[in-house]
């Protein structure tokens, strides 16, 4: 899965002053049965990218992933 991220508006007209991403996401098969999820983000430069990490980027993204392991795990408790 490849798409672009961009800040926008509430009416989805990007904000060309903001960091914009092309990010690339696979899933693969891992051990027992499972899926392994990878997630690359690539920016236009390094301002770019510490411009992101400067405004929580780090802590946005481990909270996403905790709330998609969290559905996750609820989605298989209810198939058991």
């Amino acid at each position: 899965i490849v798409f672009a991220d961009a800040f926008s508006d509430a009416e989805g007209n990007v904000n060309a002053k903001m960091p914009q991403a092309l990010i690339t996401v696979e899933l693969a098969e891992h051990e027992g049965g499972a899926t392994r999820q990878t997630s690359r983000s690539r920016y236009e430069s390094p301002d770019m990218l510490d411009k992101v990490l400067a405004m929580g980027m780090v802590d946005g993204m481990t909270l996403s992933m905790n709330q998609l392991d969290e559905l996750l795990e609820a989605l298989q408790a209810e198939r058991r």
